[in-house]
C-alpha cells in the first residue's frame, strides 16, 4: 500500500466508513467547569455522564434530558494520561463529527481547556451474505489461526462477549489497534488510532475546517492497515470489500512499472564510500521512488537524463510518511541534495566495453515565488537509475 496515498481515497461516507469513537484530552477540569461544559453539550442534544476511571463500568449522571439521543462521558483519569477526557462513542461519535462539519461546535469552548484529539476509531460494517461460504464467526476463527501462523510474535486476543466473537490484533497500548467482531448479523472491522503526531495534525485539520483532507487521510489509514493485516488471507470472502477497493491501485501500479521496490542487485552498483552517511543512500532510494510519479523533461547526452522539479517540502513530507516536519529536517535534506551533486558514479566494465556514468550531474535548490517563496528542487537524474 506504500504506492498509494490519501488522495486516492474519498470521504468516509463514499468509502462506506464511519467514525465510531472520538476522545479529546483537556486540562484537569474542576466540578463547576465540568458542569458548565456538560450544560453546553446538553444544548446540542447530548446527555452527560462522569466516570472516575476509563475502565470503570459505573458512571454518574451530570446533565440529562430525555429528548436527547446522544451522550458524552467525562473521564477523570486514564492510565498514563493527565487531564479530563471527553468520550463520544457509537452514534454519538458520528453525531459530534457531523456537528463539527456543520460548524455547530464552538471550538473556543474546547480550546479554552486546551483540548487535543487523542483517539479516533474508524469502522466498516459488512453484512453476512447468502453467498458467503462460511459464517462471520467462522471467518474470525480462521483469521485468528492464520494470523497466529503468519505473525507469531504479535499480540492477539480472542474472546466472546454478549454480542459474539471478538479478535484483537496488536497491543491495545500501541499507536494502532485493530478489532474484528460480530454484532447481530454484521461483521465489523474497526481501526483504533492513537498516534499523537498524526492526531495533533488531524485536530488542526478539524479546527481549520479542512474536512475533505481529514476524511481522505482517515480512509487511507483504515484501508492501509486493514490491507496490512489481511493481505495474505486464505478466506477472502468476508474481505471482498477490502480487495475490491485496493485492487485498482495494484493494477495501475503494475501497468506503470512504478513499484517502490529496490532489488538487491541494485545495491551492488554503488561504492559505499560515495556517501558520507548511510542515511544519504537511503534518501537516494526514497528520492528515486518519489520522483517516479512526477512529470519530467527528457534530454539525451551520451545517455538519457530526466529533469524533475518539485517543492522541497513535498519530498520531505514523503520521507516522513505524513508526519509533522521541522526546520532542522529541511536543512538536513538540503545537505543530502548537496551531497548528490558530488557525482555519484556507476561503472560498467567487460572485455569489450567500459562505461562510467555520472548519474546525477546537476542539482539546484532555490526559492521560487511561484511556490510562495518556498524551496524548490531542480534535479537531473540518469535514466539508467530507473531501469535497474
Amino acid at each position: 500500500m506504500n504506492y498509494i496515498n490519501h488522495y486516492d481515497f474519498g470521504s468516509l461516507k463514499s468509502e462506506s466508513l464511519r467514525i465510531d469513537y472520538i476522545r479529546w484530552n483537556l486540562v484537569p477540569l474542576k466540578p463547576d467547569q465540568i458542569y458548565k461544559t456538560a450544560s453546553y453539550f446538553k444544548t446540542l442534544g447530548f446527555n452527560s455522564y462522569q466516570k472516575d476511571r476509563d475502565n470503570s463500568k459505573s458512571r454518574q449522571e451530570i446533565t440529562f434530558d430525555r429528548r436527547n439521543l446522544y451522550e458524552v462521558v467525562f473521564i477523570l483519569k486514564i492510565n498514563y494520561q493527565e487531564g479530563t477526557h471527553l468520550e463520544f462513542s457509537g452514534a454519538s461519535a458520528n453525531k459530534i463529527f457531523d456537528f463539527i462539519k456543520q460548524e455547530r461546535l464552538q471550538w473556543q469552548k474546547f480550546l479554552q481547556h486546551k483540548a487535543i484529539l487523542r483517539r479516533i476509531d474508524i469502522c466498516y460494517d459488512r453484512d453476512q451474505k447468502p453467498t458467503d461460504i462460511i459464517s462471520n464467526s467462522r471467518f474470525i476463527n480462521y483469521s485468528l489461526q492464520q494470523f497466529q501462523d503468519s505473525h507469531p510474535n504479535r499480540n492477539l486476543i480472542f474472546y466472546k462477549n454478549q454480542e459474539g466473537l471478538v479478535v484483537k490484533f496488536g497491543n491495545r497500548q500501541s499507536d494502532r489497534h485493530y478489532r474484528v467482531y460480530t454484532k447481530n448479523n454484521i461483521l465489523r472491522f474497526e481501526f483504533e488510532l492513537k498516534d499523537k503526531n498524526k492526531l495533533n495534525y488531524y485536530h488542526i485539520l478539524l479546527q481549520e475546517s479542512k474536512f475533505e483532507e481529514f476524511e481522505r487521510i482517515l480512509s487511507y489509514q483504515f484501508f492501509k492497515y486493514s490491507f496490512e493485516i489481511f493481505s495474505s488471507a486464505r478466506q477472502p470472502d468476508h474481505i471482498d470489500w477490502l480487495f475490491h477497493r485496493v485492487r485498482p491501485y495494484q493494477h495501475r501500479d503494475s501497468l506503470a512499472f512504478q513499484q517502490p521496490i529496490i532489488y538487491t542487485h541494485y545495491l551492488n552498483q554503488f561504492d559505499s564510500q560515495q556517501f558520507q552517511k548511510k542515511t544519504d543512500f537511503i534518501n537516494l532510494l526514497q528520492l528515486l521512488t518519489f520522483v517516479r510519479s512526477l512529470d519530467f523533461k527528457q534530454k539525451t547526452l551520451t545517455s538519457k537524463y530526466r529533469q524533475f522539479k518539485f517543492p522541497l517540502r513535498d519530498f520531505l513530507n514523503y520521507t516522513n510518511d505524513g508526519k509533522s516536519t521541522h526546520h532542522y529536517q529541511v536543512i538536513q535534506l538540503k545537505e543530502f541534495l548537496n551531497a548528490l551533486s558530488k557525482n555519484i558514479i556507476i561503472e560498467s566494465f567487460t572485455n569489450e566495453y567500459y562505461r562510467m556514468l555520472v548519474t546525477i550531474p546537476d542539482v539546484k535548490v532555490y526559492k521560487s515565488k511561484k511556490h510562495r517563496n518556498s524551496w524548490v528542487v531542480e534535479i537531473w537524474i540518469a535514466e539508467d537509475l530507473f531501469e535497474y
